[in-house]
C-alpha cells in the first residue's frame, strides 16, 4: 500500500468515525442544516470542551479611533489576532423594502460577514428589531400588545411576516464561491428577561414569548426554507435560577445556544456585582445546557473603558470562564462616533497588555486557534505540522539515587514480593522462557497465562500475557537493584538481559513468537505489547550501566518492527479478534519516545505518531483515545481503565510529533475527561472497565495497574509541557493512593481499592456480585486468581518516581518531585552534585546540598506545590509558572533550605469532604480483623480484612487539629448509630487498611 493511498484510508475511517456516531448529543434545531452548519455546531462543540472563543462585534466595521478601513481590528492590533467571533446587528432590515436591500449599512455588513468567513471565522447576528406596533426602536416599551400584535392573527402579523421575507433574503444571499450559504449563529429578541426591550419579560407573558420565538423559526426554516442559522436563546443576567432561565424557554427543538448578557460598569464598586452575577449565570446556564445537550456561550459581555481596573480581563474575567465550556465570550463594540463606548482596549490603551495576555491563555481562543470550523471532514489530525521539543528532559535513570524514607521503602519492596515474584509465581516467569526457549508458534494452543482461567482451547495469538507479566516485574527489579546499588541483584538482572540479548535474531527481531507467527496476525496478539514491556527494561539497563551494547541490540530490535510494521504501508492495528494485547501494544510509543530522547532520531518519533494514527482507523476493544471518540462531545470514556490512562502517553507523544494543533486539542479534551475519573486520593476510577461513570470513592474502585499508568502519564505531560501541575496530580497519586492500596506492614497489595474502604474480602466493601465472582478488593502479593499484572506494577512505580523527581531545561535543573535522594549529573559541563534530605512527605521542610567541583552558572528551580499557603527560604529567590527559581554561578557546597506552609485543608467532593496536609489526604482508619487465604510462600499470604465494628461517620463541622508533630490529626465526626460527636483520630491514607476518606457533610 502506498503512501497515498494510506492517507485515503485514513481519511476515509475518519470521516466515518465523525459521521456515524460523532456528536449524537447535540443536534441542530434544523434538522435540515446544511452541512455546512452542521460542521461548525460539532466543531464548536469540541472547541468548547477546551476552553472560550474570543468574539467582538462589528469588529471589522470601526474601531475606537477609526472608521471603514477594510481588514482592520481594534482586537488584531492589540493582540496579533482576529477575534474567533464576530458580531452584527441587523437592526436598519425591517425598514427596507425585501428587493431593495441597498443600504449601505447592510451592504458593508455583508461585505464583512463575508471577510470573517473568508478568514475562518464564526459570524453571529442580533437584531434590534424595530416596534411592530409603534415604528419606534426596539427599546420602545410603551405598550404590552406589540408580541401579541405580530403573533398569527395579529393586526401586525403580515408586517412581521414581511420583515423575516427580507432577512430569509438577506440570509440566504450570503453564499461562499461554491454558492452554499454561509452559517450564521441568529440571536433574536435577545435579553429577554429584562424589559428594556419591547419582548422583554414585563412586555409580554411566557406564552407569547415562546409562540413568537418557535412561529419564527419555523417560518424561516419551513416557509423561507433557510437552513443555514443556529439559534441561540439569550436572557439578561437578571436571572437567579434554572426556574428563570427555563420561564420563556421555546423547547430544544426550537434553540441551538444557551446564553447571557452581562456588563460591568465603569467603577471598581461594580466588580463585586459583576462577578456574583456572571458566575450565577454560567453556573445555571451551564447546568441546564449540560441536561439538554445545547452548547451556552456569554453573548454579551464588556467593561466600559476598562477604567480604573486595567488587569479586569485577566484578573476578573479569565477566572470567571475558565473551565466552564463556555463556547465564546462576544465582546461589544468599539464605537468610533461616540466617545468612551467601547468595550475591548485599543492600542496604547493602559488594558492593551492585559486583553492580550487575556487572550494569549490557553483556555481562550482567537481566529487561528479554532482550525477549520466549517468543514471538519477536510482536517488531518495526523498531518505532521511543526514538532515541538521537550520541554523538560530526563536525566539518565543512574544519576538520580533515592535516601531516606524512600530508600527504605524500596528495601522493603525488594525484600517482599517486589524482590520474589520470580520464586512465588515461578511458572510465569522462570519457567515460561517466552523471549527465548519458549517462544509462541501456531502449534501452541494452551498454557498457564496466570488468571486462573486455563483450560480452554486457546488461540495461540492470544498467549503472550506471561510476557507482560514477566517484563514488566523484571522492569521493576532491574530498576530498584540498581536503585539500591545491591550486588546480588543488579548481578541477578544483568544475567537476564544477557540471556535475552542472547536470542536475538539476525534480522534484530526480539520477541516472543517464532516466525511462522511474526507480523502475521489475523486476531489477538501481543506483538507491539511484549515487545514494549521488554524493551522499557532494557533501554532502563542501558540508563544505569552505559552498557551500548544493549541499546543497539534494541535499536535493531525497533529497526525490525518499523521494517516489518512499514510506516504508512501497514496496518499493525488491523486485525479480527482482539483485546488485550492488541491495545496494549499502543503504548510501544513509550520504546519510540525514550529511544528519540536517547538518540534524537526522530524516526522514532515520526513512527509513534504513525502508530497512533493506525490505532485510531480501526475497531479495537478499547478505543477511548481514538480520534474519532475524543472529538464527539457525546463520547463517554468506557474502556479497560488501564487502557485508557497508559494510552493517554501515546497521545502525548503523538501531539508533540506532530505539532498538530487538532491533536494539541484532542489531548486537552482527554485530559478533562480523565480529570472526572480522579478520586480523593489522586487515584483514576476503572475496576476494570470505566463504564461511562464519574469518580465514586465509595462505590467505583481503582486498578493498581492504573495508578502506576497514569502516574507515568502525568510525568511525561510534565516533561513535554513543563506544566507543574502535573507533577502535583502525579505526587498525590503516589503518596496517597498508590501507596494506600499497598499493605502498610506486610508484603501485599490491593488489586482493586476503593478510596472509602470498609471492607476487604474479594467484592467491593463486601458487596457480593451476582455477575462476577470478584476477588480483587484483598491483600495479596500475587493476585493470581485474578491476574498477575498489578503486582509487577506495584514494583514499577516507586522507581519511576525516584526516575522523574528531577528534570533538566535549558537553563539548568528543577526538583520536580519531592523525596530523600541524591543527583550526581553534568551541567555546563561541570560536575554537579545535589543532595535532597527530607522527611518528605511527613514533613514539608526540603534541603538541597548543590556542590559544583568548579564554578558554574545555573539555574535551580523547586515546584512550588499546589498545596504551598506560603514559602520560608534561606535565600532570595523568585517565582515563576509555579516554580521557585534561584539563578547564580554555584561554587564549591551550598545549602538551599525551605518550608512550604502547610496546613490541614477541608475538600469537598461531590456532596462530602475530606482532608489534606500538604501532600497527604487524610483516612479516618478502622480497626479490623484478619483472615489468611492462600500461602504462596512462608509469609506471602492473601489476607482478608473485616471492620470490628462498621461505622460510616459523617460531618458537622471543624477542622483536624494536628496532635504534636505526629502525623496524627484529632476530629470530632459524628456516629450516626450513637446520635453523638465521637473524637477521632485521622492519619495518612498510606497507614491505613481499612478506613474512611470522605464524610457527608450534615447540619449541626
Amino acid at each position: 500500500m502506498n503512501h497515498s493511498i494510506s492517507r485515503i484510508i485514513i481519511f476515509c475511517t475518519i470521516f466515518l468515525l465523525q459521521s456515524t456516531g460523532a456528536f449524537s448529543r447535540y443536534k441542530t434545531s434544523d434538522p435540515l442544516a446544511n452541512r455546512s452548519t452542521v460542521n461548525l455546531f460539532n466543531h464548536m462543540a469540541g472547541l468548547a470542551e477546551r476552553g472560550c472563543m474570543s468574539g467582538h462585534h462589528d469588529d471589522l466595521a470601526y474601531g475606537a479611533q477609526w472608521h471603514d478601513i477594510l481588514g482592520k481590528s481594534d482586537h488584531k492590533d492589540v493582540t496579533g489576532d482576529y477575534p474567533a467571533v464576530f458580531g452584527w446587528d441587523m437592526i436598519e432590515l425591517e425598514r427596507s423594502r425585501t428587493e431593495d436591500l441597498k443600504s449601505k449599512r447592510l451592504e458593508d455588513i455583508r461585505q464583512y460577514i463575508m471577510l470573517a468567513y473568508s478568514l475562518g471565522g464564526i459570524n453571529t447576528l442580533c437584531w434590534h428589531m424595530d416596534n411592530p406596533l409603534t415604528g419606534s426602536s426596539s427599546w420602545d416599551v410603551s405598550s404590552k400588545e406589540v408580541v401579541k400584535s405580530i403573533l398569527p392573527g395579529g393586526k401586525n402579523h403580515e408586517m412581521y411576516k414581511s420583515w423575516l421575507d427580507r432577512f430569509a433574503w438577506y440570509i440566504s444571499s450570503l453564499k461562499d464561491s461554491d454558492g452554499d450559504p454561509v452559517p450564521i449563529i441568529f440571536r433574536p429578541f435577545h435579553e429577554l428577561t429584562g424589559s428594556w426591550f419591547w419582548w422583554g419579560k414585563d412586555l409580554c407573558s411566557p406564552a407569547d414569548f415562546i409562540a413568537l420565538w418557535r412561529f419564527t423559526h419555523d417560518y424561516l426554516t419551513g416557509e423561507k426554507q433557510v437552513h443555514n442559522l443556529l439559534y441561540a436563546y439569550c436572557t439578561s443576567a437578571e436571572i437567579s435560577s434554572e426556574k428563570d432561565f427555563m420561564e420563556r424557554y421555546p423547547g430544544d427543538a426550537y434553540v441551538d445556544l444557551l446564553g447571557f448578557d452581562n456588563y460591568q460598569d465603569e467603577s471598581l464598586e461594580a466588580e463585586k456585582n459583576f462577578t456574583e452575577k456572571t458566575s450565577a449565570c454560567l453556573k445555571i446556564i451551564s447546568s441546564v445546557a449540560g441536561k439538554r445537550g445545547k452548547l451556552f456561550a456569554f453573548m454579551e459581555a464588556g467593561y466600559a473603558k476598562m477604567s480604573p481596573d486595567t488587569t479586569w480581563f485577566t484578573k476578573v474575567l479569565h477566572p470567571l470562564l475558565k473551565d466552564t465550556e463556555c463556547s465564546y465570550i462576544m465582546f461589544w463594540r468599539n464605537a468610533y462616533d461616540i466617545p468612551d463606548h467601547y468595550f475591548i482596549p485599543y492600542p496604547g490603551h493602559p488594558a492593551a497588555d492585559d486583553f492580550k495576555a487575556f487572550i494569549d491563555k490557553k483556555s481562550v481562543f482567537s481566529l487561528k486557534e479554532i482550525g477549520d470550523v466549517y468543514n471538519l471532514s477536510s482536517a488531518d489530525p495526523f498531518e505532521r505540522k511543526r514538532p515541538e521539543e521537550d520541554v523538560l528532559n530526563l536525566l539518565l535513570s543512574k544519576e538520580i539515587l533515592p535516601s531516606g524514607w524512600l530508600r527504605s521503602h524500596i528495601e522493603k519492596d525488594m525484600q517482599g514480593f517486589v524482590g520474589h515474584l520470580d520464586e512465588l509465581v515461578p511458572d510465569l516467569i522462570t519457567k515460561d522462557d517466552i523471549y527465548v526457549k519458549n517462544r509462541l508458534s501456531r502449534k501452541d494452543k494452551s498454557k498457564n497465562v496466570g488468571t486462573g482461567w486455563e483450560g480452554g482451547d486457546w488461540e495461540a495469538q492470544c498467549l503472550w500475557w506471561n510476557s507482560e507479566t514477566q517484563s514488566n516485574w523484571r522492569d521493576g527489579y532491574l530498576r530498584n537493584a540498581f536503585l539500591l546499588r545491591d550486588a546480588d541483584m543488579m548481578t541477578k538482572a544483568s544475567l537476564y538481559v544477557e540471556h535475552i540479548l542472547s536470542s536475538q535474531d539476525q534480522d534484530g527481531y526480539i520477541g516472543i513468537y517464532e516466525p511462522d507467527l511474526r507480523y502475521r496476525f489475523d486476531g489477538e496478539n501481543g506483538e507491539l505489547w511484549s515487545k514494549a514491556t521488554l524493551y522499557r527494561m532494557l533501554l532502563a539497563y542501558y540508563e544505569f550501566t552505559g552498557d551500548k551494547k544493549v541499546l543497539y541490540a534494541v535499536e535493531r530490535a525497533v529497526g525490525n518492527v518499523m521494517e516489518n510494521y512499514r510506516i504508512y504501508q501497514s496496518e499493525p492495528f488491523k486485525v479480527g479478534v482482539h483485546y488485550g494485547g492488541v491495545t496494549h501494544g499502543l503504548v510501544f510509543t513509550d520504546v519510540l519516545d525514550r529511544l528519540y530522547q536517547l538518540t534524537g532520531e526522530r524516526n522514532y518519533r515520526d513512527y509513534a505518531l504513525f502508530l497512533y494514527q493506525d490505532y485510531c482507523c480501526h475497531k479495537l476493544i478499547d478505543e477511548d483515545i481514538q480520534y474519532g471518540n475524543i472529538i464527539d462531545p457525546s463520547y463517554r470514556l468506557k474502556g479497560h481503565g488501564v487502557h485508557t490512562y497508559e494510552h493517554l502517553r501515546s497521545l502525548i507523544v503523538a501531539a508533540s510529533a506532530s505539532g498538530n494543533r487538532l491533536l494539541e486539542n484532542a489531548l486537552d479534551i482527554y485530559l478533562k475527561r480523565i480529570a472526572g475519573l480522579i478520586t480523593p486520593t489522586g487515584a483514576a476510577i476503572g475496576d476494570e472497565d470505566i463504564l461511562g461513570r464519574k469518580a465514586d470513592p465509595s462505590n467505583i474502585g481503582y486498578e493498581y495497574c492504573s495508578l502506576h499508568e497514569l502516574f507515568d502519564s502525568y510525568m511525561r505531560l510534565v516533561q513535554k509541557t513543563g506544566e507543574m501541575q502535573w507533577a502535583d496530580k502525579a505526587e498525590k497519586l503516589f503518596y496517597n493512593a498508590a501507596l494506600g492500596a499497598k499493605h502498610p506492614e506486610k508484603s501485599a497489595i490491593c488489586y482493586l481499592k476503593t478510596d472509602n474502604s470498609y471492607e476487604m474480602t474479594g467484592p467491593r466493601n463486601g458487596k457480593s456480585d451476582p455477575d462476577q465472582k470478584q476477588t480483587r478488593y484483598k491483600y495479596s502479593p500475587v493476585h493470581q486468581d485474578a491476574a498477575v499484572c498489578c503486582s509487577p506494577n506495584a514494583g514499577r512505580i516507586t522507581p519511576y518516581y525516584v526516575r522523574d523527581m528531577f528534570m533538566k531545561d535549558k537553563d539548568g535543573i528543577m526538583a520536580v518531585l519531592f523525596g530523600a535522594s541524591e543527583v550526581n549529573t553534568i551541567i555546563g559541563g561541570t560536575n554537579v552534585r545535589i543532595a535532597e534530605n527530607t522527611d518528605f512527605p511527613f514533613s514539608t521542610s526540603l534541603h538541597f546540598e548543590i556542590e559544583t567541583r568548579e564554578p558554574v552558572t545555573f539555574s535551580f528551580k523547586i515546584r512550588k506545590p499546589v498545596w504551598a499557603g506560603g514559602i520560608k527560604m534561606n535565600t532570595e529567590y523568585e517565582e515563576e509558572n509555579n516554580l521557585i527559581v534561584i539563578r547564580k554561578t554555584w561554587e564549591g557546597k551550598q545549602t538551599i533550605s525551605l518550608e512550604f506552609i502547610s496546613s490541614v485543608e477541608k475538600q469537598n467532593f461531590n456532596d462530602e469532604v475530606y482532608f489534606s496536609y500538604g501532600p497527604l489526604v487524610l483516612a479516618l482508619p478502622f480497626a479490623s480483623s484478619e483472615t489468611k487465604g492462600r500461602e504462596y510462600a512462608p509469609g506471602y499470604t492473601d489476607l482478608k480484612y473485616i471492620p470490628k465494628e462498621r461505622t460510616v461517620y459523617e460531618y458537622k463541622g471543624g477542622v483536624p487539629q494536628q496532635k504534636a508533630s505526629e502525623m496524627k490529626f484529632e476530629l470530632l465526626l459524628f456516629n450516626p448509630s450513637s446520635k453523638k460527636m465521637e473524637k477521632k483520630i485521622l492519619v495518612p491514607v498510606s497507614g491505613t487498611i481499612l478506613r474512611q476518606v470522605t464524610f457527608k457533610q450534615v447540619s449541626k
